[in-house]
């Protein structure tokens, strides 16, 4: 299909498209999903090409951009996909984190949160979204308190997903002083569970240990001996896969001093 339908030429009939299919269907409805599902594919080519290499911010949001305005358009035609408004969330997401002006990143981070809630509204026992709603208000507001909520129904929802329970605990190191005692202990116990569940993917712990030690909140993550070994298990794992040793590491077995 690609050498007879190019991504180009699918651009250029997209916007007659809505005309023929209203002409040649009689449902309404028929017409207006098989419009979303064409806008929806020109959305994921053009998405495809926003892995393709370049160091080029420009083109890098030109390329965002594209992807944004065929998935508008396929919101358009099924406003109640939650699919479509999760993905819009995410584009609009990743829009911010490259716009050098604060009132472009500001406005992109509130379309990010618009769109995630969008998702939820249509779709509200959905674990991803309520992360990633959580993660925008958060970014949003400069606080965790935000997205504090958003986060644990997130947790609820889906307990077993690493990113929700990651993005939890590095939001609330960065304003620990001022969660309340509560939300110190179910963070905390949220860090007892990374460190225990996820020892089959021992670079994102180190990761996470490198990324908590240069916070200086290694001494709080760290809550009994037992996580020694696997900071030193986490080391040598890094060692072998070519990783610079992190910074609180000095050539000795480490121990809880150190932190």
């Amino acid at each position: 299909m690609s050498n007879l339908f190019s991504y180009t030429t699918l651009k250029k009939i997209a916007y007659i498209l809505p005309f023929i299919i209203l002409a040649l269907a009689g449902l309404e409805h028929t017409s207006q999903a098989s419009i979303s599902h064409f806008y929806n594919y020109l959305a994921q080519q053009a998405k495809r090409n926003l892995h393709k290499e370049t160091t080029d911010r420009a083109k890098k949001i030109e390329r965002y951009q594209t992807a944004l305005k065929w998935t508008q358009l396929a919101i358009a035609y099924q406003p109640h996909s939650h699919r479509l408004h999760y993905r819009a969330g995410h584009l609009y997401r990743y829009l911010a984190s490259l716009q050098l002006q604060r009132k472009k990143k500001q406005d992109a981070r509130k379309k990010s949160e618009h769109h995630f809630s969008l998702a939820l509204a249509n779709n509200p026992i959905w674990g991803h979204a309520w992360s990633s709603i959580a993660w925008a208000k958060s970014r949003l507001a400069g606080h965790f308190s935000a997205a504090q909520h958003s986060f644990m129904m997130a947790n609820k929802l889906a307990p077993n997903e690493l990113v929700t329970q990651y993005n939890l605990v590095r939001l609330a190191y960065k304003r620990w002083p001022q969660l309340d005692i509560a939300m110190q202990s179910y963070v905390q116990s949220m860090v007892n569970k990374l460190f225990a569940r996820e020892l089959n993917h021992p670079e994102k712990l180190f990761k996470l240990t490198v990324r908590y030690k240069r916070k200086g909140e290694m001494r709080r993550l760290i809550a009994h001996s037992k996580k020694v070994r696997y900071m030193n298990w986490l080391v040598t794992y890094a060692r072998t896969h070519g990783e610079k040793d992190p910074p609180w590491y000095r050539h000795t077995k480490p121990t809880l001093d150190m932190l």
